[in-house]
């Protein structure tokens, strides 16, 4: 009976909303085309992108191969992950979010406190109009060092001032912004030692609109390793909130960082929401028996990717789906 309503209950919900759809939008002009949101499949990291499916620098066999050049345990042994479902689906599922500007950030000897500057930071439109749509706000002074670093690249003393001024005085909607260290402080006790203990804020210039029902995750960009941030995971509701910050913790104290136009910052996934009651029991005969279904499917070649696909469909025709009285 479980099974049933739960059918219904996907039937009446595709019925209720026969296309759903995810919708990015932002008040940034133009920024579709210069920095546009990308499905994960498009930004697979390189170092997946380089992996052969299969390891057969050599033979368990010594010399002897087949006569097409390949040693005999070729697609028996020795496949990578490269073939494994599980990661294959992370690397693919959601969508990717570039970086809309450029940013130098300089963390302090201590990593309490952070400096910033940004590609828009004091630009405008010409009629006058504020166009920075990047501002960064430190929650500290720059500090001697960021200071010189400023100099050498142009500014007067008198212009980080004034910079340093507009910032702390005007309420950003795309900015980079600090929390109270009070607000997380058991997390910092958690963290690497040569992590900086400051959590940086991004308001993110994009809004996600997201069937009713629907939430999004964000997450760091699986298996990419980004050597200069980690990205803090959270899940929004994003079919009534649309807007969201982007919390992150630069990996190195005492480090100026450039973060480019369009570095990847995250992976959003967008997900049903459903509260599921669950419980907890010994494996009953049925269960032994799908168990024993599945390992049987897998069985019928080297490896499991393949196979793994081919247990959705078998299962899939024996799970419904489609309205229970039709």
């Amino acid at each position: 009976m479980r099974e049933l309503m739960y059918d219904f209950g996907r039937w009446l919900q595709r019925k209720s909303f026969p296309n759903p759809k995810i919708e990015f939008y932002s008040p940034v002009e133009g920024i579709e085309d210069w920095a546009p949101i990308i499905p994960a499949s498009k930004a697979v990291p390189q170092w997946y992108r380089d992996l052969p499916k299969n390891h057969i620098a050599s033979s368990l066999h010594g010399d002897k191969i087949l006569p097409s050049g390949s040693p005999p345990e070729w697609r028996t042994t020795g496949e990578t992950i490269k073939t494994c479902p599980g990661v294959q689906d992370i690397l693919t599922t959601g969508y990717v979010v570039p970086f809309w500007g450029s940013a130098l950030i300089e963390v302090s000897q201590d990593g309490k406190s952070a400096a910033s500057i940004t590609s828009s930071q004091g630009m405008a439109y010409a009629d006058g109009a504020p166009s920075d749509f990047v501002r960064l706000i430190s929650n500290d002074s720059a500090g001697a060092e960021f200071m010189k670093y400023l100099l050498g690249h142009g500014y007067t003393e008198d212009e980080i001032i004034k910079w340093k001024n507009f910032q702390q005085s005007t309420e950003g909607t795309w900015e980079f912004g600090t929390h109270p260290e009070h607000q997380y402080s058991t997390l910092l006790s958690e963290l690497p030692e040569e992590w900086s203990r400051t959590v940086l804020k991004l308001v993110s210039p994009w809004r996600i609109k997201t069937p009713p029902g629907f939430s999004t995750m964000v997450m760091p960009i699986a298996y990419s390793f980004n050597p200069m941030f980690e990205v803090l995971p959270g899940i929004i509701h994003t079919d009534y909130y649309r807007t969201f910050n982007l919390f992150m913790i630069m990996k190195n104290r005492g480090a100026k960082y450039h973060i480019p136009f369009k570095e990847h910052l995250c992976q959003w996934v967008c997900f049903p929401r459903h509260s599921l009651p669950y419980e907890l029991r010994s494996a009953s005969e049925e269960d032994l028996r799908l168990e024993r279904k599945a390992v049987n499917v897998l069985n019928t070649n080297w490896g499991s990717g393949r196979q793994y696909r081919l247990l959705a469909k078998i299962f899939k025709q024996k799970t419904g789906g489609k309205c229970p009285f039709h």
